[in-house]
């Protein structure tokens, strides 16, 4: 047991140690002057977090605290209440974990994702299903679009993989368990007396007096619910389209604007052999390419079957492994 906490903390040194390390900041306030080209104010590793990326974290915090808060926060009150050190803090945090997952060599596939999305309660109706409809709304109202709730969500579950990789098996202290335990496990033995009313005599009639001071102390249980009577018109965009004719240039125009989420992104089904060498994947390669079954190269190199990362695109995948995927020809 002691070896195992021993392990814990060690691992757990070595991430906020690369953390402490590899972070540099080189001022906040440059990251609020206009023009110049982007520039890096942190990096963990080989992730970097641009101005331009935290800018954009930063100003949906600060439209979602100030939506949340009924009136706009100025930056200077951001600053103020330490929003911005908490969005940067937090996309360092991020990095971290990224480049962790990195080096671990840790995939995020397309079914994870998906799965993620389908189980938020956020995107669904009221029967319980996902709406994409709901979706969408979601995203908009949060400044967000789907490539970057997708890379969002990437992360939460590298994160995520991460962490229960380092807390498995730690305990707490004896003490604190033993004191959650008997919270929860609690219990009382109750002895009562049922008195009927017809076995309640001879208690006299209440005054005019006292009967109205009960009345004022409980007035809330003598009062009926407040209702309001609702007239509802529903208008859907469908009751309109027969009577709206959309101009060809503006539909254009619409595309150009909204491109990126209107494309469907290029993707590769993608199987990969993990070796321990490079002149491993040279034999490999050599094999393959000297007309080998992919499948029994990667039985005899490996002992297993090709590791499947489903079907993905080019910005799912690390750039170290789509560029050159992406570049080979079909099959």
């Amino acid at each position: 047991m002691k070896a195992k906490k021993l392990l814990i903390k060690i691992v757990t040194g070595i991430l906020f140690g690369l953390l402490i390390l590899s972070f540099a900041v080189w001022g906040i306030g440059d990251i609020f002057r206009e023009g110049g080209q982007t520039q890096v104010i942190a990096e963990v590793g080989t992730r970097q977090v641009s101005d331009r990326q935290f800018s954009q974290d930063l100003n949906r915090e600060i439209n979602r605290l100030s939506q949340q808060f009924g009136s706009q926060i100025t930056m200077e009150q951001a600053q103020a209440f330490g929003i911005v050190q908490q969005v940067l803090d937090r996309q360092v945090g991020q990095a971290l974990f990224a480049e962790q997952a990195h080096r671990f060599g840790m995939t995020v596939t397309e079914p994870q994702i998906q799965q993620e999305i389908l189980e938020q309660p956020a995107f669904k109706d009221q029967f319980g299903d996902f709406s994409r409809d709901r979706f969408i709304q979601v995203l908009r109202s949060a400044g967000l679009d789907e490539a970057s709730f997708v890379a969002a969500m990437t992360r939460d579950i590298e994160r995520e993989q991460i962490s229960r990789a380092v807390i498995a098996g730690v305990q707490g202290p004896r003490n604190l368990a033993e004191l959650l335990f008997n919270y929860q496990a609690e219990t009382r033995v109750a002895d009562f007396v049922r008195l009927p009313h017809d076995g309640v005599t001879d208690l006299p009639e209440a005054t005019d007096e006292q009967l109205q001071t009960f009345y004022d102390e409980n007035a809330d249980s003598f009062m009926t619910d407040e209702t309001r009577d609702i007239t509802l018109v529903q208008i859907r965009p469908d009751d309109l389209l027969d009577e709206i004719a959309v101009p060809e240039e503006e539909v254009k125009a619409e595309f150009e604007d909204r491109k990126e989420q209107l494309s469907v992104p290029e993707r590769r089904t993608i199987e990969q052999i993990v070796l321990n060498s490079q002149e491993e994947a040279q034999a490999a390669k050599d094999q393959i390419a000297g007309g080998a079954d992919w499948a029994a190269v990667a039985q005899e190199q490996t002992g297993s079957a090709p590791i499947s990362l489903g079907t993905l695109s080019r910005q799912e995948l690390f750039p170290d492994l789509g560029e050159p995927a992406f570049a080979l020809e079909v099959n």
